[in-house]
């Protein structure tokens, strides 16, 4: 049954492949008409390279069936419409991976919608297992796909449940604050549980109190002792709680602005009101939601260092770099 679910998918690689390894098909393929591009076929060390592939494929069904009408030695790869159905329900399942995944790729975004995504995903896998809800018309073969990975989610999904660094982070928005772990089964254990940490991990500020007498009405006992008193404190109230217990702000939501940028905004013009908070979200906000931009950082020190540049010492690379990331960032 699994052989052939997958049989559309490796068949339509298949044929890709063979596409783009011949200059003759890739000469015809370029001259049918609507055919801008070749498509790419599936690598497992892209993201979302299968979900690329369909879709792509799907805006050229007429050209690659007009390519086996003229290749009687692929005549083996055709597609069937049965095919094409089983292509549509596995684009309509990782729809959601593609959206997600080029999310976390913004550049230097934040954990804070982590857990939420994780827990959205793994919602959805038992819903397609489940055929529930927009998956009830899904075909019974792809959902044995989805039940046949979806153990490889939930073990990512088990980690996030167990580090709270995750819902900690969830919690900073101060558009939503703890709502949203509230709609989880034990989302008031972990409320209670991320409150004592922080307030354990991030103690209010002690202010010493100021009981000193002007110098020209300290006697000499009081001289001497002064020395050996313990000095006394005035604790402040923790803001932790104030944070929690306070209702979420109300803004309007800016589709052209990023999230990230907005809480981080937030928390620098309101560091003063929450100081234990601030630290919190200072601590937790820079947390990269994907190592995504390490790699972008890694290609582009690739691109600079080329083959007559390999006497490049770091402070330069380092420097152009730099450059290179404020004028993207100025022409943007």
């Amino acid at each position: 049954m699994l052989v052939r679910i997958k049989k559309p998918a490796i068949f339509l690689m298949m044929l890709l492949s063979r596409i783009a390894r011949s200059p003759q098909r890739i000469q015809k393929w370029d001259n049918w008409p609507g055919c801008t591009k070749a498509i790419n076929y599936d690598v497992d060390t892209r993201w979302n390279s299968t979900f690329i592939m369909i879709e792509r494929a799907e805006e050229c069904r007429r050209q690659l069936k007009d390519t086996v009408n003229d290749e009687l030695e692929i005549e083996a790869l055709r597609l069937t419409s049965d095919d094409w159905r089983q292509l549509s329900n596995i684009k309509k399942i990782l729809a959601p991976f593609n959206e997600y995944t080029e999310y976390i790729s913004q550049d230097s975004l934040s954990i804070h919608m982590a857990a939420r995504l994780y827990e959205e995903l793994h919602s959805m896998l038992l819903a397609i297992r489940e055929r529930q809800g927009d998956w009830k018309n899904l075909s019974a073969e792809a959902t044995i796909l989805v039940s046949d990975r979806i153990s490889l989610l939930e073990r990512y999904y088990d980690y996030v449940k167990c580090n709270d660094i995750y819902y900690i982070a969830s919690i900073l928005d101060p558009q939503i604050k703890t709502k949203w772990l509230k709609m989880l089964p034990d989302g008031e254990k972990i409320i209670v549980r991320i409150r004592a940490f922080l307030k354990k991990a991030y103690p209010a500020q002690k202010k010493p109190i100021s009981t000193a007498l002007s110098a020209n009405y300290k006697s000499l006992e009081y001289r001497f002792l002064e020395a050996f008193q313990p000095i006394q404190y005035n604790i402040s109230e923790s803001d932790i709680d104030q944070y929690f217990d306070t209702p979420t702000i109300s803004t309007g939501f800016d589709p052209n602005q990023s999230q990230t940028e907005f809480i981080r905004n937030w928390w620098k013009a309101n560091k003063l009101e929450f100081p234990c908070m601030a630290k919190v979200a200072q601590d937790h906000l820079a947390i990269l939601a994907a190592e995504v931009d390490v790699e972008r950082l890694f290609n582009g020190g690739r691109d600079i260092l080329g083959i007559r540049r390999f006497s490049m010492n770091g402070r330069t690379l380092g420097t152009l770099l730099r450059l290179k990331d404020a004028a993207r960032w100025k022409s943007e």
